[in-house]
C-alpha cells in the first residue's frame, strides 16, 4: 500500500473554526472536501491505468460473469475514515481488483516478474498542487455551509423555546 501524507500550514483561522464545531461534524467536513478535490486525480488515474484487451472474467459467485468491468473501471475515491492523525482518503481500484496495485508497483518472483505499470503514482503527480490549493477553498466552503447551518437551526430552537 502506498500512503501520502500532506501537511497544510498557516491556517490558523481553519482550525478556530474547527474548534468551535462540534467533535462530530469537522471530520465530515474535511472528508467531504477532500474527495471532492481528489476526484480528478482518481479520474486522471483511470485514463493512465492500464487495460486488457479482455475484461475480468468473475467465477467468485460461482457463475462465470464474462465482460465485467475493468480495473481501471473500478478507480475511485474511497472513505478512509478519521483519527488522531487526520483524515484519510484512498484512491485506487476496488478490493475486487485487487491485483491493481501488482500493476502499480510490480512483482518480483524467482519464475515470475511484472514490471510496474504506475498509473496512481503519476497521477497524484499531476494532481496534487492541484488538489493542496482547492483544498483549502473548498474546507472554507464546507465550514460556511456547517455554521449557516448550525446558526438557522439555533435561530430556530430560539423560536420555539
Amino acid at each position: 500500500m502506498i500512503e501520502f501524507t500532506f501537511k497544510m500550514e498557516g491556517l490558523e483561522e481553519m482550525e478556530a473554526a474547527f474548534a468551535a464545531l462540534p467533535a462530530a461534524v469537522h471530520p465530515r467536513v474535511l472528508n467531504r472536501a477532500l474527495r471532492k478535490v481528489a476526484a480528478p486525480m482518481a479520474e486522471y488515474a483511470k485514463r493512465l491505468a492500464p487495460r486488457s484487451a479482455f475484461p475480468r472474467i468473475d467465477r467468485s459467485r460461482l457463475k462465470a460473469l464474462i465482460g465485467g468491468p475493468h480495473m481501471a473501471d473500478s478507480i475511485a475515491v474511497r472513505g478512509g475514515g478519521f483519527d488522531e492523525r487526520g483524515v484519510t482518503v484512498w484512491i485506487g481500484p476496488s478490493r475486487d481488483h485487487f491485483w491493481g496495485w501488482m500493476n502499480e508497483i510490480g512483482t518480483s518472483h524467482e519464475h515470475h516478474h511484472q514490471t510496474a505499470r504506475p498509473f496512481l503514482r503519476p497521477a497524484f503527480d499531476a494532481y496534487q498542487a492541484q488538489v493542496m490549493q482547492q483544498l483549502g477553498h473548498e474546507v472554507w466552503e464546507s465550514l460556511l455551509a456547517v455554521s449557516k447551518s448550525m446558526a438557522a437551526k439555533a435561530v430556530r430552537t430560539r423560536q420555539e423555546a
